[in-house]
């Protein structure tokens, strides 16, 4: 899925959420836009010294806070195992 536009992967994370729960992790410079009403999504923006975590469902975005690089990675394994 890497060659995919933010719409293909858009649509096809949609379409993959009406059958299953759907987490979809996005690693960042620049955050798209991007609009998953039934995946849980989140966003880790590494702009800074240490990374940002936003994590968004439903329209409601929740930032959580992350000390380093290694806090950030245990956090998201944690989350996915």
């Amino acid at each position: 899925m890497l060659d995919l536009s933010i719409a293909a992967v858009t649509a096809r994370t949609q379409e993959h959420a009406q059958r299953s729960l759907t987490h979809v992790v996005s690693f960042t410079v620049a955050p798209q836009k991007i609009e998953l009403d039934q995946a849980l999504h989140t966003i880790c923006e590494m702009t800074e010294s240490k990374p940002t975590l936003t994590r968004v469902f439903h329209g409601h975005s929740e930032i959580i806070d992350v000390e380093s690089w290694e806090d950030m990675a245990a956090r998201l394994l944690a989350e996915l195992c």
